[in-house]
C-alpha cells in the first residue's frame, strides 16, 4: 500500500480568509481531513509565505491567516 495525497494544498487555503482569524479545527472541519492533517498542511502554507500563523493565549493556540 502506498501513501496517496487527499487533499491538495488550494483545499486548505481556499479555508482561510485574508482578513479573518481562522483555527486549524476550522480548516480541519472545512476540508473535511484529521486535525493533524490540516495542521500540516496549515505548517506548510506558512512556510511558502502563502498564509501566516499567529499565536494566541500566550502561545496556547493559533490561528491562520490567507496571504
Amino acid at each position: 500500500m502506498t501513501f496517496q495525497k487527499t487533499y491538495a494544498d488550494e483545499d486548505f487555503l481556499a479555508a482561510l480568509d485574508p482578513e479573518k482569524f481562522r483555527t486549524a479545527a476550522f480548516v480541519a472541519k472545512q476540508v473535511g481531513c484529521a486535525l493533524s492533517t490540516a495542521k500540516a498542511a496549515l505548517d506548510k502554507l506558512v512556510a511558502s509565505g502563502a498564509a501566516k500563523k499567529v499565536a494566541v493565549d500566550d502561545g496556547a493556540t493559533y490561528v491562520f491567516l490567507k496571504m
